[in-house]
């Protein structure tokens, strides 16, 4: 579904872009909530504790979109590789988890190699980054940090399997995302 999205984002339509991105969104998380219905034996997951993570993760989205707007893709993916680290950084600060040095090292060389291997084929502009669309990658990292964070708070809490939380989640979304594109008009 990502890389549908991802397509549907990137081709031109009529000589412009495609604009609904919430749209787009709206479209995956259908498919998924309806795929992962098929195999869903049991809930015992409440749809408010899911319907944080949901909210978080459509943040993080948005945040995405956004900035994929105004900044090439080799900048997007320097900072997607970033998330490894959000993840861990958040889950110390806000979860109080640990994680071993080797966590940390790992995901610094992830981050490390993606921008070494992007930087070396790619010399962005020096408007390349600007103040919002750099607030709209961190956005992303740390809204899809704490999404990731609060799946795995979810998982353990009420004992949740994989499938019932995809559904939960992505069945949230799939409300919320088409209840923001039915007021903004974007289902057309």
């Amino acid at each position: 579904v990502n890389v549908l999205q991802d397509h549907m984002l990137r081709v031109r339509y009529d000589g412009k872009s495609f604009e609904s991105t919430n749209a787009i969104m709206l479209f995956g998380h259908v498919v998924v909530t309806l795929f992962s219905e098929t195999f869903l034996k049991q809930r015992s997951t409440p749809m408010f504790y899911a319907s944080v993570s949901s909210v978080a993760s459509i943040a993080a989205y948005i945040c995405l979109f956004a900035a994929t707007k105004s900044v090439s893709e080799p900048v997007v993916d320097i900072f997607k590789s970033l998330r490894m680290l959000t993840v861990v950084g958040v889950g110390q600060l806000i979860f109080r988890k640990s994680y071993t040095k080797t966590m940390y090292l790992v995901s610094v060389a992830i981050a490390g190699g993606v921008a070494i291997c992007l930087m070396s084929r790619y010399s962005p502009p020096k408007d390349a980054l600007n103040v919002l669309t750099g607030a709209a990658l961190v956005g992303f990292l740390l809204f899809s940090a704490f999404a990731s964070q609060w799946v795995e708070y979810l998982y353990q809490r009420f004992h949740a399997t994989p499938i019932e939380l995809i559904w939960a989640i992505h069945c949230c979304s799939a409300i919320f995302l088409g209840l923001l594109c039915m007021f903004t008009g974007e289902l057309r």
